[in-house]
């Protein structure tokens, strides 16, 4: 099992959810109280788990990361950091906007 995680220091879609409706990013940026990125240390986290683990902090070391997790035959995380002002790709279709405007009925 090998985990990517894809780490941009915020909860960016529901970021931009709050903003483009509500004007508040208020809970949603992940900083310490000087305004400087923080997360916890997924990679210490998962080793305290015994779970292999590495950070890639640059595109270009992703595929050799990859292929190292891959080939280790055991629980592998990747802590892949990712900029938090560029929205993540993302598979399916959720309209937030739909909901919003419909409710829960």
């Amino acid at each position: 099992m090998v985990w990517v995680l894809f780490n941009n220091f915020c909860f960016s879609t529901i970021r931009t959810v709050g903003t483009t409706y509500f004007n508040n990013a208020y809970g949603t940026e992940f900083t310490t109280p000087d305004g400087e990125p923080y997360n916890p240390d997924f990679v210490m986290l998962s080793k305290a788990f015994g779970i292999q683990a590495a950070r890639v902090e640059e595109p270009d070391d992703l595929p050799a990361a990859l292929t190292t997790a891959i080939a280790s035959g055991v629980p592998y995380l990747l802590d892949v950091w990712t900029r938090g002002d560029v929205p993540m790709p993302r598979t399916g279709h959720w309209d937030i906007a739909e909901f919003l405007i419909a409710g829960n009925d």
